[in-house]
């Protein structure tokens, strides 16, 4: 019988027993391999996640928005918050007349989840200052702004409802939901980037 669950539920149940396997974006700790003696890993795919966002007037047909690693974690860590903000702006003349003087709503998953793993390792890998990474909600909320909500679908439909919203959600949720997601550029250069984090 399949059962869609994340991650951390996928392991859970496989640890006690009610579950023969389980699909995981995360690498097993030794913690997991310590409660079930006869746990194996496969490696069978690469898992990816995508920053999707909701500007009025761009869609998934439009030229992504242009965002740099640093930008990202800016966002996240609440040193960019407006959608009007220099940086934001320099890196996508085309939209300057869309990026409006508004906060960044930024939506984020509140489960235990791969996907949560996936970005803060990323973040972390980005910038020195991001200090968690891990399965739990990132990024402090002192502006109200950040959203947090229950599952990939739960993330992509509240970013498809909200203007001016962000968030972060596997490659499948954006076809699946017709969002746009942000590409990645070298600041010193001006060229997409392939991001990578182990």
């Amino acid at each position: 019988v399949f059962s869609g669950t994340n991650t951390a539920a996928g392991i859970a149940a496989v640890e006690g027993g009610q579950s023969d396997f389980s699909s995981s974006l995360v690498r097993l700790s030794p913690s997991d391999y310590a409660l079930a003696t006869d746990l194996q890993q496969l490696p069978l795919f690469v898992a990816g996640v995508a920053v999707i966002y909701n500007i009025p007037g761009m869609s998934a047909a439009s030229p992504p928005l242009n965002l740099t690693t640093q930008l990202l974690v800016d966002v996240y860590l609440e040193r960019v918050v407006s959608w009007s903000d220099p940086r934001i702006v320099e890196l996508n003349p085309g939209f300057a007349g869309m990026l409006s003087n508004v906060p960044i709503t930024r939506f984020v998953r509140k489960d235990s989840c791969g996907t949560n793993s996936i970005f803060t390792s990323a973040l972390k890998s980005f910038d020195s200052n991001w200090t968690t990474a891990g399965s739990t909600v990132p990024g402090p909320n002192t502006n109200g702004m950040m959203r947090a909500v229950s599952g990939s679908v739960a993330v992509s439909t509240s970013v498809l409802w909200t203007p001016f919203s962000l968030g972060y959600v596997g490659p499948d949720s954006t076809l699946l939901f017709s969002l746009p997601s942000a590409q990645f550029v070298d600041p010193s250069t001006g060229q997409v980037q392939t991001l990578s984090t182990n």
